[in-house]
């Protein structure tokens, strides 16, 4: 399995610590009680799953794409739709313990499909937009 993780900044060599989501920053119904480093098992669903944002990426945004170093140590979970609602638009996963990151490339955001994906979270209807990328720059691998 792949995991990758995007950041506006490069976090090449770095070790993330698991935390709790806030509600600030969690999507409606995603569970805030488990401490975790969030990833999905492709470019396209970590994207998915930071569309959400009240501040969404503009056209030819630049991500960072991190892989974890150590993805055989590595405490995995695959969250189900009651802990984050759209999990199978994203893909999510999140890693429960310390985990150092590689920086793979970046990519950009080159175009935006609005309310791409809808989902539901009890009584609330929940749309979410796709975002479009491609590579700009991949590193040795």
């Amino acid at each position: 399995m792949k995991l990758y993780h995007l950041s506006e900044i490069n976090h090449n060599g770095e070790t993330f610590h698991p935390i709790l989501m806030t509600p600030d920053r969690a999507m409606w119904g995603e569970d805030c009680t488990v401490k975790r480093t969030c990833f999905s098992s492709s470019i396209q669903g970590a994207i998915n799953a930071l569309s959400f944002s009240e501040d969404p990426f503009k056209k030819d945004c630049f991500l960072y794409v991190h892989t974890p170093t150590n993805l055989t140590s590595l405490e995995v979970y695959k969250p189900d739709k009651k802990e984050v609602p759209d999990c199978e638009f994203t893909n999510e996963y999140w890693v429960l313990n310390d985990v150092t990151l590689k920086c793979l490339g970046k990519v950009i955001i080159i175009n935006r499909i609005k309310n791409y994906y809808t989902t539901y979270y009890q009584d609330w209807k929940i749309q979410i937009d796709k975002y479009i990328w491609k590579w700009k720059g991949k590193y040795d691998i």
